[in-house]
């Protein structure tokens, strides 16, 4: 009986190695993936900062009208009406962040704008 409980810890073990070497290659592989992705972004950002003005003024999107908000990149005139009436329904956003609420935003348009936007 003691066999079978030692073969069995052991065969559990084996597995567990096993799924802990698969999770640390996975999470490299992530890693990677997000820092090309990163840098994509990077660059996407730096044309469209250069594009927009050289003081690279930010966008405050607890005033900016519907126009202001369609400037942005990966913004369109429904996603930018969505966001005023978001905010003239629940008041200010506290934080930029807090525009991962209103339907439509998508982790990577909010990554496309995060560094252009501000919430005072």
């Amino acid at each position: 009986m003691q066999a079978y409980i030692l073969i069995t810890a052991l065969i559990l073990l084996a597995f567990l190695a096993l799924f802990c070497l698969n999770c640390d290659s996975s999470n490299h592989l992530s890693a990677t993936s997000s820092d090309q992705l990163s840098n994509t972004n990077a660059l996407e950002r730096k044309d469209f900062s250069t594009s927009l003005n050289t003081s690279e003024t930010l966008v405050d999107i607890n005033s900016a009208s519907i126009d202001e908000l369609e400037r942005l990149p990966t913004i369109g005139k429904t996603l930018a009406e969505r966001i005023v009436e978001h905010r003239e329904k629940y008041g200010k956003f506290r934080r930029v962040e807090h525009l991962i609420i209103v339907r439509g935003m998508s982790d990577a348009k909010f990554r496309n704008i995060r560094h252009l936007v501000v919430a005072k």
